[in-house]
């Protein structure tokens, strides 16, 4: 079997520098018998087969045409007559499953960094808004005073005038009655008598309305508090709830990231246990390491201890069970002699072990896969 990764990364079999392309995007694959299929890999623009697209798989013969993005893919030039054994087909789809995973984590990390970013760029917006409504307010509330108080001054002004022409009215008054009779000094006085208390009303209506302009200040100070303190009782809540929904993001973030690479590590170790199995189907030693792992059961053929072993396995890496799932792998993986010692001697470290739901064996969320494990 052949198969040929298709895409824009550099790690791919066939490399097409086309910005349409996804950087895995597909598989060529030739089985045993010459059958030739062209396999979606979940790409954003899609696999074309003679200007239809497919689905996942679609079966290729000489002549069809196969277009990703704007590149019409030559797949007949890629691909060997004489294709290579099975087990060397198993490592080309390993890596490209590998591939696949790693790219879908990429694509988990980059999602939790727009959420947050998108977080604090709205508490920012808030806040801002916030202050600029607590300034207007602010410099509204300047403005009415300085109107009030060119109003008190406009009133002050007049009972001045008022007052220099009262002194002026006195002193003609006065020398007037010395020299008129007493009807006009009469006459005079009278006029006098409204004048003052023409005065009199005037100071109080200036004393009134000085009144009134002071109680409106006070209330307008007061609602000029009230807002400013409702503003700052906004703002804080902003803040609060802005660091809880950041929180709450990188805790999200984090637990997905937890997942991504616990998932990582158990697909790891399930690559890892398939290639060992397979050499130890291939060198004869099945028997031997069933001996090992079930010294009470009696399997038949070979075919009966490869799925046991497999099935142990499985269910523990199905528990999340690492620490025993590499435990199996450095049995299956010790050479024949080991294997007889352990057989004989009844020698197994998981014998007495059984997997626990929710044991990550050890595995630290924070923790990444080093170059030398994948």
């Amino acid at each position: 079997m052949i198969v040929k990764t298709v895409g824009r990364g550099q790690e791919n079999s066939i490399v097409i520098n086309d910005d349409k392309v996804s950087r895995t995007h597909l598989q060529i694959v030739q089985d045993d018998n010459g059958n030739i299929s062209v396999v979606d890999l979940g790409s954003s623009n899609g696999t074309y087969v003679n200007g239809r697209r497919i689905v996942s798989e679609a079966r290729l013969k000489k002549g069809d045409e196969v277009r990703i993005g704007d590149t019409i893919l030559h797949w007949e030039n890629y691909l060997s007559p004489h294709p290579p054994q099975t087990h060397k087909t198993q490592s080309a789809v390993s890596n490209s499953a590998q591939q696949s995973k790693a790219t879908l984590n990429k694509k988990w990390l980059y999602a939790a960094g727009a959420v947050v970013t998108l977080v604090i760029i709205g508490g920012i917006i808030l806040l801002v808004r916030n202050s600029k409504d607590a300034e207007r307010k602010q410099q509204e509330l300047m403005a009415e005073n300085e109107m009030y108080r060119n109003k008190s001054a406009e009133l002050e002004k007049k009972q001045h005038e008022q007052g220099i022409f009262h002194d002026e009215y006195e002193k003609a008054v006065s020398e007037a009655f010395e020299t008129q009779s007493a009807k006009e000094k009469k006459i005079i006085k009278d006029m006098a008598d409204s004048l003052d208390k023409a005065r009199k009303r005037s100071n109080a209506e200036l004393e009134r309305t000085k009144q009134q302009n002071d109680s409106k200040v006070r209330e307008e100070r007061e609602k000029a508090e009230k807002a400013k303190k409702e503003a700052q009782q906004k703002l804080e809540a902003a803040n609060v709830e802005k660091d809880a929904a950041i929180k709450s993001a990188n805790d999200k973030a984090t637990e997905e990231m937890a997942k991504a690479r616990l998932s990582e590590r158990k697909l790891q170790l399930t690559y890892t246990f398939d290639d060992v199995l397979n050499k130890a189907k291939k060198d004869g030693t099945l028997n031997l390491i069933c001996k090992v792992l079930f010294p009470d059961k009696k399997l038949k053929n070979e075919d009966d201890r490869y799925n046991a072993i497999k099935d142990e396995f499985k269910k523990r890496i199905n528990a999340s069970d690492t620490n025993t799932c590499n435990e199996i792998i450095d049995i299956v993986k010790k050479p024949k002699q080991k294997l007889e010692k352990m057989a004989k001697e009844r020698n197994s470290p998981i014998l007495n072990k059984t997997a626990k739901s929710g044991d990550k064996g050890g595995i630290n969320p924070n923790d990444t896969i080093t170059a030398k494990q994948k």
